[in-house]
């Protein structure tokens, strides 16, 4: 397309053409045959947009905003944020709480019990001074491991 066409296509096909641009489309048939294919497109596009056709009705934002709304997934937080399932979980929390309490308040008032099965009481019972050299208490307590006989 040549350059006097380009400058002057929207007011061809609006309708009105300017001297120039018509003296060039007499000129070149390429550019005439172009030109009015272009205007053939133009009045089809024109056609299919009817302004009273495409314009919404009344209310048509509004259902459609309503209906993104409802579509919405949810996310699990939101489930937190309701006032019954809120309580629930509190209660379910606070009977935990009391339930841990009740166990560690009972499991500390009974006699500690230091060792549990025969190895450990076998330890136990004559621990060396501890503390001051860690290699040598792996090595004792490896040492009266190995010695050790049910």
């Amino acid at each position: 397309m040549h350059e006097p066409i380009k400058k002057g296509l929207e007011d061809f096909l609006q309708g009105s053409g300017g001297p120039e641009f018509m003296a060039h489309l007499k000129a070149c048939p390429d550019c005439r045959v172009e030109a009015e294919r272009m205007r053939e497109q133009a009045a089809m596009v024109r056609l299919l947009c009817v302004e009273e056709e495409t314009s919404p009705t009344p209310g048509f934002y509004a259902r459609v905003a309503a209906r993104i709304e409802a579509q919405e997934s949810s996310s699990i937080w939101s489930v937190l944020l309701q006032p019954v399932f809120g309580r629930r979980l509190m209660y379910a929390c606070l009977t935990m709480v009391v339930l841990l309490g009740t166990y560690l308040v009972t499991i500390e008032s009974s006699e500690p019990q230091v060792a549990s099965t025969a190895a450990e009481q076998y330890l136990a019972d004559e621990n060396p001074a501890v503390g001051a050299n860690p290699q040598q208490d792996r090595d004792v307590v490896l040492v009266r491991l190995t010695t050790f006989n049910e």
